[in-house]
C-alpha cells in the first residue's frame, strides 16, 4: 500500500511541484536504489513542469543520456502524452521534436526507432520530412514511407 501512495505522489508532483519538488524528481530519477517503476513515474513528472528551454536537454539525458531509465517507456511518455499535452505551447513541441529527433539518430534498438519514429511522424510534419528522420531510417534499414503522414 506505501509502494502505491508513492507512485500516486510522484505522479501528483507533476501537477504541482515547484524548484524543490523538481529537484526530488531528479533525485528520484538518478537513485539507482530506487524501483524502475518509481524512477519512470519521476521523469514524467519532471517533464510536465519543465519549460521549452529545459525540456531538449532534459529529455536527451532520460533518453539516452545519465538519467536513462527506461527509454522504450519515456520515448512513448514524450511523444503520445507530453506532446499531445502541449498543444498549446509549439516551443515545447519543437524541444520534444528536436530531443526526440537527436536520441533516435544514436538509438541502437530498431523496434524502438520503428514505433517512435511512426508515432512522431504522425505527430509532426516538421519530423516527418527531416533528413534526420531519414537518415536515421535509412541507417536501420526501416522503410521511411512507414511512418510519414
Amino acid at each position: 500500500m506505501a509502494n502505491w501512495f508513492l507512485h500516486a505522489a510522484i505522479i501528483w508532483l507533476g501537477v504541482c511541484s515547484d524548484a524543490d519538488a523538481k529537484q526530488f524528481l531528479l533525485d528520484t530519477v538518478t537513485d539507482n536504489t530506487k524501483y524502475d517503476e518509481f524512477r519512470k513515474r519521476a521523469i514524467e513528472s519532471y517533464l510536465y513542469r519543465t519549460d521549452a528551454q529545459e525540456m531538449q536537454g532534459t529529455l536527451t539525458r532520460f533518453l539516452i543520456g545519465d538519467m536513462k531509465v527506461v527509454p522504450y517507456d519515456t520515448y512513448l511518455f514524450a511523444v503520445q502524452q507530453l506532446y499531445d499535452a502541449s498543444e498549446g505551447d509549439p516551443q515545447k513541441r519543437e524541444a520534444i521534436v528536436a530531443a526526440v529527433s537527436a536520441t533516435l539518430a544514436k538509438e541502437e534498438n530498431r523496434n524502438i526507432v520503428d514505433t517512435v519514429d511512426t508515432l512522431l511522424a504522425k505527430r509532426s510534419k516538421t519530423y516527418a520530412d527531416s533528413p534526420q528522420r531519414k537518415a536515421t531510417l535509412e541507417r536501420l534499414n526501416i522503410p521511411a514511407e512507414k511512418g510519414e503522414q
